[in-house]
């Protein structure tokens, strides 16, 4: 599936997430920094107790097996520091288990639109893979 449609898919997903969210899809310019997540979301959960305040959502999309560049690490390490849930997913399913695994959406109270894939536990180990893909591995 091209990154465009995953886009589109995951776009839609969090538009429809119980609660109020914003989410766009951030295209890249000559006039904006190098490595910034393709998806920026702010997303308020119903009964979220910090009413006046959402929760910032920054998506970096990749095809399966993808990593992300070092800048684009680098970047998503800096906002997850500054607090924010910062990410690399590659479908709607793994945008599901980053929501449920920081808190932001209980998958027991069915409020997930699809439930979280089997290898949610493998996010955490590739988020931010120190290896640099070879050719062979990013094909």
């Amino acid at each position: 599936m091209r990154e465009a449609v995953m886009v589109q898919r995951i776009l839609v997903y969090l538009r429809g997430l119980p609660g109020a969210c914003v989410a766009v899809k951030i295209h890249g310019s000559p006039y904006q920094q190098v490595g910034w997540p393709d998806i920026t979301a702010v997303y308020k959960p119903v009964g979220w107790p910090l009413a006046s305040y959402g929760i910032p959502v920054y998506l970096e999309i990749k095809q399966p097996g993808a990593c992300p560049t070092r800048v684009q690490r680098h970047r998503l390490r800096r906002l997850q520091e500054a607090g924010a849930i910062a990410e690399v997913v590659s479908s709607v399913e793994e945008v599901a288990a980053v929501l449920v695994k920081y808190g932001v959406l209980v998958a027991s109270e069915n409020r997930l639109a699809c439930p979280p894939p089997a290898n949610a536990g493998d996010l955490q180990a590739r988020r931010f893979s120190s290896e640099r893909p070879t050719r062979a591995t990013a094909r």
